[in-house]
């Protein structure tokens, strides 16, 4: 066997597979599963055109956005990221700032659309069944909930659809508060 036919014989194949994506796809079908039945449309990725007509224009997009036959609007993000709900002793937590200020630009949009936007949010894998909420911005006059949620995952979880249904009753907790 030669050299350039012993190299051949080595070579591997498989597919490279986007984590996030699939993050984003099943949390997508996870809520059109759960939400549609109750007259919700649940959209990925929708286009948000911003600053039309300047040097600076781009579009943005979302990865979830909830629109209910009412009138009502959710906006979340899926983050594939570690979420331990912890502060370093520096101070930074487990929330990217970036990650922070996207879902609210993506927030004040809509609101400035003048759509009821009631709900935003970052939904993570979680490590530790911990979610979090509050108001958007921590205001006390907010009428948008703000929340940091997901669905809790770890090693041993043998049952995910149990804990796909705390989310999922969570969420429609804080959507019909």
């Amino acid at each position: 066997i030669s050299s350039d036919e012993e190299k051949s014989s080595n070579k591997i194949s498989g597919y490279l597979l986007d984590v996030a994506s699939l993050w984003e796809l099943y949390l997508e079908n996870l809520l059109r599963n759960n939400f549609q039945s109750e007259g919700w449309t649940i959209s990925a990725q929708e286009e948000l055109s911003l600053y039309e007509g300047t040097f600076f224009a781009r579009n943005n997009y979302p990865d979830l956005v909830m629109r209910h036959k009412d009138g009502r609007l959710v906006v979340l993000d899926a983050k594939f990221k570690k979420m331990d709900f912890a502060r370093d002793h520096y101070g930074n937590c487990d929330v990217d700032r970036t990650d922070l200020f996207q879902i609210q630009s993506y927030a004040g949009y809509y609101r400035e659309k003048g759509e009821n936007l009631i709900l935003c949010g970052l939904i993570y894998p979680l490590s530790i069944d911990k979610p979090e909420s509050t108001t958007l911005y921590g205001l006390e006059n907010s009428k948008i909930t703000f929340i940091i949620d997901g669905v809790f995952v770890e090693n041993n979880t043998t049952d995910i659809s149990a804990q796909e249904s705390c989310f999922i009753e969570r969420l429609r907790e804080k959507i019909n508060a």
